[in-house]
């Protein structure tokens, strides 16, 4: 239920520090299919650089194989500080 609280809060609260908070918490939590949709969708959608970008370090930081290809796919990204968490991210998963 606790993650299921911050990935709500992670799409919904008004707040881009709440948001960017919840995005590391849900790294954390070491529950990666749960906590992933939330990362990846905030990843998506969020207007906020810096919740965008710790999300991308969280999905890293959950470390799981799979989730490379969905990273990559920020590595051409038009911000510099997106396109270096993606970098770190893949770095996180192939050294976990």
């Amino acid at each position: 239920k606790a993650i299921q609280a911050l990935g709500k809060a992670l799409l919904t609260d008004p707040s881009p520090i709440v948001r960017h908070e919840c995005a590391f918490s849900l790294g954390e939590t070491a529950h990666p299919n749960i906590a992933a949709q939330y990362l990846m969708k905030a990843i998506e959608t969020d207007e906020n650089i810096f919740v965008r970008h710790e999300s991308i370090l969280a999905l890293g930081t959950l470390g799981k194989k799979e989730y490379v290809p969905f990273i990559k796919k920020y590595l051409d990204d038009p911000e510099q500080e997106i396109r270096e968490s993606a970098e770190i991210a893949i770095q996180r998963i192939e050294n976990s």
